[in-house]
């Protein structure tokens, strides 16, 4: 149970016992900026409204694939979660949106035909989830364990956590841009440099490329060192997860 508010307006009752989750409306936060601030409460936290597709065409973001997973992968690695929005004024099934006009008389009247890719790439992550088994309250976020190589700070910084010093779940969004106007810095590879002082053992790497899942297995690294990471793919946001191998017996 909670409540929404509107757009940029802190949530109300963090503290009550009936607000069994927090819920925010923002605009762009593909940095997950507000969700530290809200953290101390312990709560599920929402971000329940950024911006919609096909909502107001002088106000959509111009990538919207990459937008929108870009938006999920940083409020989950954050430790809160996103909600895609599109066409909130009917009920189309997602796939057909291009073969269904739609006419609505919103800050003027609009008609839209195309077909809706908002959640084209946000299926990926569904699936990097649930394939893996891996179940995101057992982390807890520590982004202060990277440093970009390429001086990207802020909303543009990698995004990370860990479950203890087993495993490492890191996102990149190798931005160009934030805002409206975010979109992948085509020309690099998202490159960083990651601290596994804590962590011992030896640990698999294996790269998941955010746009269309595909994978790549880099073998091994060693813990207990600064590491860096190189992601495979030019012009891509990517996904590190290093997972600590099993030590044998002797």
């Amino acid at each position: 149970m909670s409540t929404g508010h509107a757009r940029f307006v802190d949530f109300y009752f963090p503290d009550e016992d009936w607000a069994t989750y927090l819920h925010l409306e923002n605009e762009y936060d593909v940095g997950a900026t507000q969700y530290a601030k809200y953290q101390r409460y312990s709560k599920p936290l929402l971000l329940g409204e950024d911006r919609y597709e096909q909502d107001q065409p002088g106000r959509d973001p111009t990538d919207m694939r990459y937008f929108q997973r870009r938006l999920c992968w940083a409020w989950l690695l954050s430790g809160g979660s996103a909600n895609y929005g599109g066409r909130w004024w009917v009920v189309h099934p997602y796939s057909q949106t291009g073969k269904r006009a739609t006419t609505v008389n919103y800050h003027g009247v609009k008609t839209f035909t195309r077909q809706l890719v908002g959640l084209d790439s946000v299926r990926y992550i569904r699936d990097y989830f649930t394939t893996r088994k891996i179940e995101l309250p057992d982390f807890q976020s520590d982004d202060g364990l990277v440093t970009d190589l390429d001086g990207r700070t802020g909303t543009q910084a990698p995004k990370v956590m860990r479950r203890g010093h087993e495993e490492f779940l890191i996102y990149h969004p190798n931005a160009a841009s934030d805002g409206k106007e975010a979109r992948v810095d085509a020309s690099r590879q998202a490159r960083w440099r990651l601290d596994l002082r804590a962590a011992r053992g030896r640990f698999t790497a294996e790269w998941y490329r955010a746009e269309d899942g595909a994978v790549d297995e880099s073998g091994a690294v060693e813990g207990e060192r600064e590491i860096v990471c190189i992601a495979p793919w030019t012009g891509q946001d990517a996904v590190l997860r290093l997972t600590r191998a099993p030590i044998s017996k002797r």
